[in-house]
């Protein structure tokens, strides 16, 4: 018997704004990097929850609106906890991950025991070795010359 589907669909404007960005202009639909003279665009998910733990997540399907020179990188965090403990401080992913007085580099950083995948410039992205209750990602936006990514 299979299981049922559950997805989160990224498709509107309120979608990303649950997140949390830096240098990103909001498209419609979707995103891109809003001053490429301020260099990468970086974009966190808010925090997905499935409400089952061990949940076996399936893809991630990007539709990509710019092939051009420039990349982006999706970095694909999952846990079964709601909660991580840096420098002896415990925060709620959540919060952490829409937190804009944090640096992304920081978070990032923060979030890293958690990643589970990066991937570059993907477009359909199995995850089936992706397991936890919590699923969030990071996109990376990289600018080459004059050719701004946008998703």
């Amino acid at each position: 018997m299979r299981e049922p589907v559950k997805y989160f669909a990224f498709n509107k404007k309120t979608d990303f704004l649950r997140g949390a960005s830096y240098n990103i202009k909001f498209l419609s639909p979707g995103i891109g990097i809003d001053d490429p003279d301020k260099g990468k665009g970086i974009f966190f998910s808010r925090l997905l929850d499935s409400g089952e733990k061990k949940t076996k997540w399936h893809r991630l399907l990007v539709d990509k609106a710019s092939y051009t020179e420039s990349s982006i990188r999706f970095y694909i965090f999952s846990s079964d906890s709601r909660y991580l403990e840096y420098e002896g401080r415990e925060y709620e992913i959540g919060s952490l991950l829409t937190d804009m007085s944090i640096d992304y580099e920081l978070k990032h950083t923060m979030l890293e025991p958690f990643m589970v995948r990066s991937c570059l410039d993907p477009e359909d992205l199995l995850l089936f070795d992706v397991e936890g209750r919590y699923l969030w990602f990071e996109i990376e936006f990289a600018p080459h010359h004059n050719s701004l990514p946008e998703i």
